[in-house]
């Protein structure tokens, strides 16, 4: 026996309600070093008193499922096993310092045993924190009149505190400093304030773990610059000495001013500043701004606004409903209407210059004054949101007349070539067609973010919108003003018969779509009287390629796709391939795709409708895609009825949906398929009569006639008294022969034949009829049972296998017809 401790000494700092941190864990290696498998006991050898807990384990659980058995637990000769001694202490009754322990293992016999000292040290818990703030100073400059759930007064600061004692331990944070009135002070466990750190309770921090502590100081919107100095103190709940820090935080009140002077504003026209005599109509002008903040605060926030207004101010309240319709709206500072070119908020730092641009400007013709203002509240014209020292130069006017506007048009578009002309392929399902247009812009302004659409006829709708890759209706791209831009759209092919093609730019919104924000905010600011994302002065009608309504032709073929499936049974077969009545029939439907396109399982379902032609019916789902030209199989049972019938017409039929759900196809027409099978009863010769005792036609439900038994024993006793030779007679003709059944075969000479399927096809209407005959019985015989039944108008009639005819006189077998053999019925006479 050989005993060692991973970890003979361990240290424990109780504390009440942790049993964690009041439990030691000593791990033992046992190791059997005799000759033979043992078993071995566990003991402490001393008494620890109250307040002590101890026992023996298999596993590091403390599970009692896991102790060590007090009968001993078995090691085998040469292994080791864990020996697990758990001590768990009361906080309460059990006093600081080191305590030793002796583990002694013996063995059951008490032939050896061995032991080891362990040592435990109880510490007291320590407490103790640290505290360290981010960033101690903040700068704002406070929001005048600022909402209650505003953000632009407060500041933030973040503390990170560490719980350097051994137990964790409940924070709680404290204002120290006197605040100014309209000053609060709150504590949170995150920046978002979403989690308020209690000032009542505090919050816990596991010993050497960290947590952040946001301090939120909101500042009066009217306080003066400055420095303003807040002293904190977070302490744990016991105010224990070690586990209190305090510390100190600034806030710097800043203010700024906005200025502006008209000298500030400048006009671009197409990329070139210049003055407003230099603008023409349909010029692209933007209004360049420069905006100073000359205080020394920075200015978060700070609206600016370029608008222009008609230097006449409109008094016919047509002009004035014109103006407002396009968008134009009615400013009471100013009494007039003004439209807005930029309204926008922008940062700027102190002693700061920042260069704007407006959003192009289309002139239309007319007189327009230009003007900028900065930190502008129609609530507040005298001061804005912004406190300042100076608010008398927020406000300039550009003087100088202004005017624009494009004109797109599609010359040409192409498709690609292996989809268009005579020798044009069909694309199939996703198959990405490429169009390709020509757009020319003939005005005189720039058009950014212009929209190109791609629209069809169907075959359940006119004017479908495409998608271009699949995903987006439309295709956007720039073009200048006098240029030729080359402009694809990739369409992922759907399945459909697609037609009449259209290439549209700038189409109007409601005819695409485009709800009346985005037409007015997307393109121009006209849509709403336009109802085009761009005005281009009502010059809309080369938009549209081909224009007239003609058909959309590459090479001198219209461009049309018929991207449709073709589904088609293509073969039936059954297992068994000649089946009896009560049989079960595996039957399978082989379904082709002919179409142009592949076919994916989706809203759309596809099913097989088989139907026995005796009211039973079975429906059965495609489970699967079936691709352009390739085929499935479809497996369903069928149980063969018992019918008093010669045969059954089963038919096939793809179930391809109705209404909005039907799968629309190339051909629809060859969606089903029929098939007679013979009525066979088991072990009977369906229709055809036999010739002799093995293949005489059976009444259906007579069993083995006795005569028959009599005749098998007479022969059986002449072959073992008298060696005889029987001759058999060969009898021509079912009519030659009347009561036959009542009638004993004259001797037997061999096994009964065996039954063989055969497919009979009649050269009278090309009907195929399947039956079981016996392998005796004569070509004559059969055909002259096939007369009236399957049905032959007479019997001169001859058997041809694979074009050549058999001879009449042979039996079935004779001729070389075996199970599975197609016959023809070929009549002889003219």
């Amino acid at each position: 026996l050989i005993l060692s401790a991973d970890e003979p000494s361990l240290n424990l700092a109780p504390e009440v309600g942790d049993t964690e941190k009041n439990t030691a864990r000593f791990k033992i290696v046992i190791t059997n070093d005799g000759s033979h498998d043992d078993k071995f006991i566990a003991e402490l050898d001393d008494v620890l008193g109250t307040g002590w807990s101890t026992d023996f384990y298999t596993k590091n659980t403390a599970s009692s499922g896991d102790k060590w058995s007090t009968s001993g637990e078995e090691i085998e000769d040469g292994q080791t096993d864990d020996l697990w001694f758990i001590v768990e202490v009361d906080p309460d009754e059990v006093d600081e310092g080191n305590y030793t322990m002796s583990v002694t293992v013996k063995n059951f016999e008490e032939d050896i045993s061995q032991s080891v000292t362990l040592t435990l040290q109880i510490s007291a818990p320590q407490r103790g924190l640290t505290a360290t703030v981010i960033d101690p100073s903040k700068e704002i400059s406070p929001e005048y009149k600022a909402s209650g759930g505003s953000t632009k007064n407060t500041v933030k600061f973040k503390v990170k505190l560490e719980n350097s004692g051994t137990h964790p331990d409940y924070f709680i944070p404290e204002v120290e400093s006197t605040l100014d009135d309209d000053w609060e002070v709150s504590f949170y466990q995150d920046s978002s304030k979403t989690q308020p750190w209690s000032t009542s309770q505090g919050v816990e921090i596991e010993s050497d773990e960290l947590d952040d502590l946001w301090i939120f100081v909101d500042v009066d919107d009217g306080a003066d610059e400055g420095n303003y100095t807040l002293t904190i103190s977070v302490r744990n709940t016991e105010d224990d000495p070690s586990a209190r820090q305090e510390f100190e935080l600034t806030v710097e009140v800043q203010r700024s001013d906005i200025t502006l002077a008209a000298s500030d504003i400048q006009l671009e026209a197409d990329g070139v500043v210049g003055n407003a005599s230099a603008i023409k109509d349909g010029d692209t002008v933007t209004v360049l701004v420069e905006v100073t903040n000359s205080g020394i605060a920075d200015a978060d926030d700070v609206q600016v606004e370029i608008f222009y207004y008609p230097k006449k101010v409109p008094e016919d309240q047509d002009d004035i409903d014109n103006l407002i319709n396009k968008g134009f709206e009615l400013d009471e500072g100013k009494n007039t209407y003004i439209y807005s070119l930029y309204k926008k908020s922008t940062n700027l730092k102190a002693g700061a210059t920042k260069s704007l641009a407006s959003d192009d400007w289309i002139i239309e013709g007319g007189e327009w004054y230009v003007e900028v203002r900065v930190d502008y509240d129609k609530d507040d014209v005298d001061n804005g949101e912004i406190l300042e020292t100076n608010e008398n130069n927020n406000d300039a006017r550009y003087s100088e007349l202004l005017r624009i506007k494009p004109d797109l048009a599609i010359s040409d578009l192409r498709v690609d070539s292996r989809f268009a002309g005579l020798t044009s392929k069909t694309p199939n399902v996703d198959d990405q067609v490429t169009f390709t247009a020509t757009v020319v812009n003939k005005g005189a302004a720039d058009v950014d973010n212009a929209r190109l659409y791609i629209t069809a006829d169907s075959s359940d709708e006119s004017g479908v919108i495409l998608q271009d890759r699949g995903t987006n209706d439309h295709v956007e791209f720039s073009i200048d003003a006098g240029a030729t831009e080359t402009i694809r759209f990739r369409w992922k092919a759907v399945s459909g018969e697609w037609t009449t093609f259209r290439a549209e730019v700038n189409p109007s919104c409601s005819d695409v779509s485009i709800n009346i924000f985005d037409c007015e905010q997307q393109g121009d600011g006209a849509g709403t009287e336009t109802d085009h994302l761009y005005d281009e002065l009502k010059r809309y009608s080369d938009n549209i390629f081909p224009v007239g309504g003609d058909a959309f032709q590459q090479d001198g073929v219209e461009v049309k796709f018929e991207i449709l499936p073709d589904f088609f049974i293509k073969e039936v077969k059954m297992d068994p391939r000649v089946p009896e009545v009560g049989d079960d029939v595996e039957i399978t439907v082989v379904i082709e795709n002919k179409g142009n396109a592949d076919w994916k399982i989706g809203s759309q379902l596809l099913s097989v409708v088989f139907e026995d032609g005796v009211g039973g019916t079975i429906t059965t789902q495609v489970s699967s895609d079936i691709n352009e030209g390739d085929e499935i199989e479809v497996k369903f049972t069928w149980k063969f009825p018992d019918e008093d019938k010669d045969t059954l017409l089963l038919t096939y039929e793809l179930d391809v949906g109705s209404g909005s759900w039907e799968i629309d196809q190339t051909d629809s027409s060859n969606d089903e398929f029929e098939d007679n099978v013979a009525v066979i009863q088991p072990a009977v010769v369906g229709e055809i009569a036999a010739l002799d005792v093995f293949s005489r036609e059976l009444v259906r439900g007579t069993g083995f006639k006795v005569y028959h038994f009599v005749a098998l024993m007479f022969v059986a006793v002449l072959a073992i008294v008298v060696p005889i030779v029987v001759s058999r007679r060969m009898r021509r003709g079912a009519a030659a022969a009347p009561e036959e059944d009542d009638v004993a075969p004259e001797a037997v000479e061999a096994p009964p034949p065996v039954k063989i399927a055969l497919a009979i096809q009649s050269a009278v209407d090309g009907k195929t009829a399947n039956v079981k005959v016996p392998s005796n019985m004569p070509v004559e015989r059969l055909v002259q049972n096939c007369v009236g039944k399957f049905p032959l108008p007479h019997a001169n009639f001859a058997v041809h296998v694979n074009g050549e005819a058999v001879d009449s006189g042979l039996s079935l077998a004779d001729a070389g017809l075996v199970d599975g053999s197609e016959i023809q019925l070929v009549s002889l006479e003219e």
